[in-house]
């Protein structure tokens, strides 16, 4: 297994912070809440198919459509 450096593994640990966040609130019915935590989120992280799908959902429920698909086509493009 790849060691991680510091950086990495704060970087790492910061992402999964807001991952958690971003679904709590998506979990809580306040897809609002969800967008800013899944986009820092995804600044760390962004090759993340579940955050992608996570802020496609958010911005789904938020109205943000165009915004929504970018990310679902995100997701099917790297499968």
């Amino acid at each position: 297994a790849r060691q991680l450096t510091v950086r990495q593994n704060v970087a790492a640990r910061r992402a999964a912070r807001a991952l958690a966040e971003g679904e709590a609130a998506l979990f809580w019915q306040r897809p609002a809440e969800a967008v800013a935590p899944l986009r820092s989120a995804l600044a760390e992280w962004p090759s993340s198919p579940r955050l992608r799908l996570a802020l496609g959902q958010a911005l789904l429920q938020t109205g943000d459509a165009e915004g929504a698909v970018k990310e679902f086509v995100s997701v099917i493009a790297e499968e």
